[in-house]
């Protein structure tokens, strides 16, 4: 009688602990988004010298629990910009966040702007996001900004006459100078107006 009663109790605990089991929740995996949250300047002047901005990736939605992780990856692409001369190469880099990391939580990159003293067009270039992975689902909010590079140089020309009279059906002669130091990076049309008078020998 005693191992009957000994069984039944077995049997009737381990039915209390499937129930128990069965009515405690478990945890639930998180759900995560990254978006290019800023940018610290879209249209930054070129300038003389290198100077930086930054933009910020953006994690929002669940909080990451321990154990669990999210990753994308960031690059700089070309548009009309020129990595190496108009702006300093990033990535592909990959950036991971794990452990217990609460929302919103934000990645900020540092972008290396080149200045010179050529005058051309304004430059484009592109940040953009990749590569969604993780032990937990990853979406992106959007995967790309253009950031415009806004020439600021500006030249002065100046007229240097070089022949101060020409004789009647010659070729007058003369300089256009360029007086700030800046790089004339493009073609340009001058026009001329010419007045005086013609002496006859």
């Amino acid at each position: 009688m005693m191992n009957m009663n000994l069984k039944r109790n077995r049997i009737a605990i381990g039915w209390l602990f499937l129930t128990l089991l069965f009515l405690v929740p478990s945890a639930a995996m998180a759900d995560v988004n990254f978006a290019i949250d800023s940018v610290s300047n879209t249209s930054p002047a070129e300038g003389s010298v290198n100077h930086t901005i930054s933009f910020d990736v953006t994690m929002t939605g669940d909080a990451l629990l321990a154990g669990e992780s999210a990753s994308f990856t960031y690059a700089l692409n070309e548009v009309s910009a020129t990595t190496g001369s108009d702006f300093s190469p990033i990535g592909p880099a990959t950036v991971t966040i794990s452990g217990a990391q609460a929302t919103p939580h934000t990645v900020t990159v540092m972008i290396t702007i080149h200045g010179d003293t050529t005058i051309e067009p304004n430059e484009v270039f592109q940040i953009s996001l990749s590569g969604a992975s993780g032990s937990v689902p990853v979406t992106f909010d959007g995967t790309s900004q253009n950031v415009t590079i806004v020439s600021d140089d500006t030249a002065s020309l100046s007229i240097n006459t070089v022949s101060a009279s020409v004789a009647e059906g010659g070729n007058a002669q003369f300089e256009i100078t360029e007086a700030n130091g800046v790089t004339l990076d493009q073609n340009y049309t001058i026009d001329l107006t010419y007045g005086g008078t013609i002496d006859e020998a």
